[in-house]
């Protein structure tokens, strides 16, 4: 495997090694980013390939023979594997996500820029975990209607006299001693009761299955009891599995 951002020196040196064949080498674009797309057009290598957008999959699941006799590279990847095992002269695969099929399914003689982020433990945790936090702070502070009064008086005619005093635009309750229940005590959930208790807050919670004693920080107590849950928390998180349809 190839960290990703070698890519555009792989496709540079695929260039130079069917410069012979006095043809315009071409790669498959599965990545549907309008940034990232321009981002290799307008870059190195966009004036010495020829690029096909595959948003349209059956423009790329079956193309056209001179295309096809041209592809020495496939960034993204293709719902169907056996597209890569039909492209002769495929030299490279970047996976700009996750990689759907396994390296081991992957012809031997390609190199795969392989992106394998640990989704479950990581990044499928730690950023909702942090939409989470974000989604407290702006119930609790409204940032967007209190930036919005500054706004309309700062800015507006006879400004500041109309103005909200400075101490009623920035007075709020504090979450430090506020309680947040988390109702669900899974990874997510435990990410959130990390974030929630590094800003002062009481983080109680609930799950199916103990142990329950003693409760593992931050936690000031874990149980079954969603309904003390509920009656003890300013704030209450649903970290359940979609699945779930009784709590």
């Amino acid at each position: 495997t190839t960290p990703m951002a070698m890519l555009p020196m792989l496709l540079l040196a695929a260039t130079l090694s069917v410069a012979a064949a006095d043809t315009q080498p071409a790669a498959l674009l599965y990545e549907t980013s309008r940034e990232y797309l321009e981002s290799i057009v307008l870059g190195a290598a966009g004036s010495r390939f020829d690029f096909v957008s595959c948003e349209n999959l059956a423009d790329c699941e079956a193309p056209p023979a001179d295309i096809r006799d041209r592809v020495i590279a496939v960034v993204g990847q293709p719902r169907n594997i056996s597209t890569i095992a039909e492209l002769p002269n495929l030299k490279f695969v970047q996976s700009t996500s996750f990689m759907y099929p396994r390296l081991s399914d992957m012809p031997s003689h390609l190199t795969v820029a392989s992106y394998q982020p640990d989704w479950r433990g990581t990044y499928g945790v730690e950023p909702i975990a942090e939409f989470v936090l974000a989604g407290v702070f702006q119930w609790n502070y409204q940032l967007s209607k209190r930036s919005a009064q500054f706004a309309s008086c700062a800015f507006g005619e006879e400004a500041p006299s109309h103005c909200p005093t400075t101490r009623s635009l920035t007075t709020h309750p504090t979450l430090m001693g506020m309680t947040l229940g988390v109702l669900g005590y899974g990874k997510i959930g435990q990410a959130v009761a990390r974030r929630a208790a590094a800003m002062g807050m009481r983080v109680v919670a609930t799950r199916l299955h103990g142990p329950f004693d003693p409760p593992p920080a931050p936690l000031d107590w874990l149980s079954t009891d969603n309904q003390r849950l509920l009656k003890e928390s300013d704030f209450v998180v649903v970290t359940v599995p979609g699945s779930v349809t009784q709590l």
